[in-house]
């Protein structure tokens, strides 16, 4: 194909339509060169992520001693209400040493804690925070759930028992404040909608104040 003055090829000129297969295939080879001269870094990182099926650090704990009421709030488990809350109870009481502190907060119950187990710690004010542990697929580690003192606990931290829903967690608190407090986790079939199986299922986080 003959050239056009200057010596360039035609098919490659800036200002020249691009329409044959060779064409679009130097315009491309171009390009792809291009970005990978401007883009190592990207690219390097990316193939990292890839290579390691996830991000190439995991991102810090929030601390529940400085966080405001809108980081709370994007946590798993947390809404503005519960993150106002918690704000609000650490004005009140100061700042917190550990996340079961939390459960007296209201509406934070077992269930909201073991969801911000590996997203949320509390510690001093301005000491690193610790980094999310999460295995290769960036997936958190199993969450640690508290035990519950079924004598003592409000509504809403019963609801974060396995198998207690609100409506049982509210006939709960009225059979201990009608008939006394329970003797062990097993008296809750005392509760109408509690047979064995319910609290087998709950036994390994249900205690009760007194028991040996």
């Amino acid at each position: 194909m003959p050239r056009a003055s200057g010596g360039l090829d035609p098919t490659t000129s800036p200002t020249a339509p691009c329409s044959s297969r060779r064409c679009r295939l130097r315009l491309g080879e171009r390009s792809s060169h291009a970005l990978r001269r401007s883009c190592p870094v990207v690219l390097g990182l990316s193939l990292v992520g890839v290579l390691w099926g996830g991000p190439v650090s995991a991102a810090p704990l929030l601390n529940a001693n400085v966080a405001t009421i809108e980081a709370l709030d994007a946590l798993p488990g947390l809404g503005p209400a519960k993150a106002s809350a918690i704000v609000a109870w650490r004005q009140r009481h100061g700042p917190c040493s550990s996340l079961e502190q939390l459960a007296v907060v209201p509406g934070i119950g077992a269930a909201t804690l073991a969801a911000l187990e590996g997203h949320l710690w509390c510690g001093p004010v301005g000491e690193p925070a610790p980094r999310r542990s999460t295995d290769p697929s960036g997936v958190a580690p199993a969450a640690r759930v508290s035990s519950i003192d079924i004598n003592t606990a409000s509504v809403d931290e019963l609801v974060g028992l396995s198998g207690i829903a609100l409506a049982r967690a509210e006939a709960i608190v009225a059979e201990r404040t009608a008939n006394g407090a329970f003797a062990s986790c097993a008296e809750l079939v005392r509760v109408r909608g509690i047979g064995p199986a319910t609290v087998a299922n709950l036994e390994d986080h249900c205690t009760v104040s007194g028991a040996e």
